[in-house]
């Protein structure tokens, strides 16, 4: 699997690129908008991992691009915890949204689920947190909120978020499983 990480925090790029290369994967990363762009074009990754905020803009601002130039997974990563990003992001295109500092179990499940090749498990001692929600768990986590910020109003809420009461009425139907 080829990987890509844009990321300006060169420590993080570093981290996580030890952490795929140990599974066997091929990892290349850029810190900036305009190195992932030319890294996603060529290496066409497998899985993108996209921060947020980068020095010369906005990660969700390249997702459309990142789609064009190959089939992989985007996974946007962010330190803000803002719901608008995580929806904008999605809607945009990301298979999945992992606020910092992220978990190394919950990457390893993000990855499985985007059907990527599995990773190793974390390291021992790594402390592990409730596995990843997925899409439709994690819009319904969203709309919920939304719909406590608004005193109950679902008109509100889906108004906030930007989409429709039929699209959020799809988000609160059950998992399949």
């Amino acid at each position: 699997m080829k990987v890509l990480v844009i990321d300006d925090d060169t420590s993080f790029c570093e981290a996580i690129s030890l952490y795929f290369e140990a599974a066997g994967h091929d990892v290349a990363s850029a810190n900036d908008l305009s190195q992932g762009l030319l890294q996603s074009a060529l290496i066409k990754p497998d899985c993108t991992l996209l921060d947020w905020n980068l020095p010369d803009g906005c990660g969700r601002d390249i997702i459309p691009s990142l789609r064009r130039s190959g089939p992989g997974s985007i996974i946007m990563l962010s330190a803000l915890t803002d719901v608008h990003n995580v929806v904008t992001a999605l809607k945009a295109g990301a298979a999945n949204f992992l606020f910092k500092p992220v978990d190394l179990a919950e990457l390893r499940e993000v990855v499985a689920d985007a059907g990527l090749h599995p990773l190793p498990p974390p390291p021992a001692g790594q402390a592990l947190t409730p596995g990843p929600m997925t899409e439709r768990q994690m819009k319904r986590k969203l709309f919920e909120e939304s719909v406590a910020r608004n005193f109950g109003n679902k008109s509100k809420a889906a108004k906030e978020l930007g989409v429709t009461r039929q699209t959020l009425s799809t988000w609160l139907k059950p998992d399949k499983t």
